[in-house]
């Protein structure tokens, strides 16, 4: 590439972060690559201080920062959308506005890769999990259950394994924008919005998950994933996996119209609200539904629980 192209472009989405930017902003800025990087920041209209640090930082780094203000307050999803389709980069990379980088060669690393291997679609790492003062409470989350192996992992093994890539370490191929921004769209949610994006990018190639820890993801309970209804969560989950059947490829769709895990969530939903007859009446459709998949979930949650105690200070 020529020196003045973007390699990555950077997408932070930030609304209400003013104690968290700064380190979000930094962690970026602090990437030693041989390459040129962007950075987008979609500032949603926040009622504190954050656009006003924002400007800021796009003030001393015009080069690298470029923000997007829009007049009135898009959304979660929106605004995702809209910082996605401002990319030049080859590559995305992706950190929420109160998430951070802790790793200086992190991009490097990972473009290094997508470089080198053509069917990858996209690289993702470990992270460490803090709380809003920037606290550790986790070493490292368990991204590919139940052993954090490196090495490239295909749709099949996203959905069998339940493996979740922390978004605050991914980067991906800036290519078929179209198809992920179009499919989206159809399925706009907030709760899903990044799983539903790693379902669409797995369709055109595999990931690559590194098992070293580059950032940090912040435990905010002001955030959406904090702070939404989890019934309505879940039922989210059941529109969006209906609408994967329309797009992906049928050899997937065992795993979507497989919604065990689905009912069993909703059921702990109802359990949170204290409804518990409607939580016994959700977890008895898990049961009859896949009883031997009910039984290996209960485990699965009773080792991590133990594994996250594991690593606590």
């Amino acid at each position: 590439m020529k020196n003045n192209e973007v390699m990555v472009s950077v997408c932070m989405i930030t609304y209400n972060h003013e104690n968290f930017i700064h380190e979000a902003i930094e962690g970026v800025l602090m990437q030693k690559t041989n390459f040129s990087i962007e950075l987008i920041i979609g500032e949603d209209c926040s009622t504190d201080n954050t656009r006003k640090i924002v400007l800021e930082y796009a003030e001393k780094y015009p080069d690298i920062i470029r923000p997007l203000l829009p007049d009135s307050n898009l959304g979660m999803i929106k605004n995702f959308f809209k910082s996605m389709e401002a990319t030049k980069g080859k590559y995305i990379a992706l950190c929420e506005g109160d998430d951070f980088w802790t790793d200086q060669y992190k991009l490097q690393k990972q473009v290094d890769f997508l470089e080198e291997n053509e069917s990858i679609v996209a690289v993702t790492t470990n992270a460490t999990v803090c709380d809003n003062n920037g606290n550790t409470i986790q070493k490292e989350k368990i991204v590919v259950s139940p052993d954090n192996k490196d090495g490239a992992y295909n749709l099949h093994e996203f959905f069998r394994k339940g493996i979740q890539y922390p978004t605050l370490t991914v980067v991906f191929r800036n290519r078929d924008l179209d198809y992920i921004t179009t499919n989206m769209h159809k399925m706009a949610n907030p709760f899903l919005g990044n799983w539903t994006l790693w379902v669409l990018l797995h369709t055109l190639g595999d990931f690559y998950f590194i098992n070293q820890v580059t950032a940090s993801y912040r435990v905010n309970p002001n955030s959406v994933t904090h702070t939404v209804n989890a019934v309505k969560r879940w039922e989210a989950d059941f529109m969006i996996r209906r609408k994967l059947v329309e797009i992906i490829p049928s050899e997937y769709h065992r795993y979507l119209k497989d919604d065990t895990y689905a009912y069993h969530m909703m059921g702990m939903a109802y359990r949170k609200q204290k409804k518990m007859l409607m939580f016994f009446y959700y977890q008895f459709i898990a049961f009859i539904k896949n009883p031997k998949m009910l039984i290996n979930i209960l485990y699965k949650k009773i080792s991590k629980q133990n594994q996250n105690h594991k690593y606590r200070y």
